[in-house]
């Protein structure tokens, strides 16, 4: 059933910072039995890889500029879920699940815990099932919710802030924790700890990006700009 949700899900999205489904593997010999695969998945992941791995070998040699853009990439690819019809959410949003194409492009991808909103009424919107994110990149109301907190958009955009201070800024979420133990990453978290440090000295470029990843980290969910505003925020500067 999960990959039946994921294949549905991935397989209606058309957009050019989301990765592209072109089929169904079930061949042991060929790939991962029930893998989803596309040709940017077969190909651009020898190419490239994922931006984790890509920004660890180029990172600190990339202008500023080029970092943005990869961001911006993951912004549009957000505002595009988040604006589709059903509202879908990521969910487990981290560089590892951005890929970065031949021409330097970024595509989310990994739709297995994508979500899609419900209408219910007059309770609102709700989400499918819970969540089961990666630690440095859950937001808060995540973590002390409990078992039955889901994610939702607001939490997809605190995971948006924390891809763009490993991409503008090349620190990753709670970097004083060397290693991933759960505990650690949970107690910063619970304690109201900003993802990232302020970097001293920051020019104004950096200081306008600055400002909009600690609005992605508001303790607030409600408060966190959406998908949608905090790309044409992006696309002021």
């Amino acid at each position: 059933q999960k990959l039946t949700r994921e294949r549905r899900t991935w397989g209606a999205l058309d957009h050019p910072n989301i990765l592209p489904l072109y089929g169904f593997v079930d061949d042991e010999e060929v790939y991962q039995p029930g893998a989803l695969v596309s040709p940017e998945r077969l190909i651009s992941w020898l190419e490239k890889g994922d931006a984790e791995s890509f920004l660890a070998v180029h990172g600190k040699s990339m202008e500023l500029e080029k970092r943005i853009l990869l961001w911006k990439d993951v912004v549009s690819g957000m505002n595009y879920l988040h604006s589709f019809n059903p509202v879908l959410i990521h969910g487990d949003l981290k560089p590892r699940n951005v890929l970065i194409d031949d021409l330097g492009n970024a595509k989310i991808c990994d739709f297995g815990l994508a979500r899609i909103f419900l209408e219910e009424g007059s309770s609102g919107m709700t989400t499918t099932s819970v969540h089961t994110g990666t630690e440095r990149y859950l937001a808060r109301e995540l973590v002390v919710g409990g078992d039955e907190a889901c994610p939702t958009t607001a939490s997809d955009v605190h995971a948006m802030g924390c891809i763009g201070l490993e991409f503008i800024f090349s620190q990753i979420p709670y970097s004083n924790r060397k290693n991933n133990l759960r505990g650690g990453i949970y107690s910063d978290i619970k304690r109201g700890m900003l993802p990232g440090q302020r970097p001293d000295d920051l020019s104004p470029t950096s200081e306008f990006y600055w400002t909009l990843l600690v609005e992605c980290w508001n303790l607030d969910p409600s408060k966190r700009p959406d998908a949608p505003q905090l790309f044409r925020n992006l696309m002021t500067w």
